[in-house]
């Protein structure tokens, strides 16, 4: 993952091209879809639980430790979803 995104945002969505371009509008920074996987708002509570001590606001969370390596070995097997 590039070293220049410090956060990402861990959340659920039916529509995860709507979600970004609303998130978008009230963020100055270009938002871009990294990495999605099928689950429920139960997998996302789960995964909030899991990163709790890297959370920063909200579902937010610091982009460091354990989660930049899951997050950079999902995007080194090819299923980064947008670039």
């Amino acid at each position: 993952m590039n070293n220049e995104y410090s956060f990402c945002k861990i959340g659920f969505s039916d529509n995860p091209e709507k979600r970004i371009s609303e998130i978008q509008t009230g963020c100055p920074y270009v938002l871009k879809l990294h990495h999605f996987f099928t689950g429920s708002v139960r997998d996302e509570k789960s995964q909030h639980q899991k990163y709790k001590h890297l959370n920063s606001s909200g579902e937010w969370f610091f982009v460091k430790d354990e989660l930049k390596e899951y997050l950079d070995s999902v995007i080194c097997k090819n299923v980064l979803v947008v670039t």
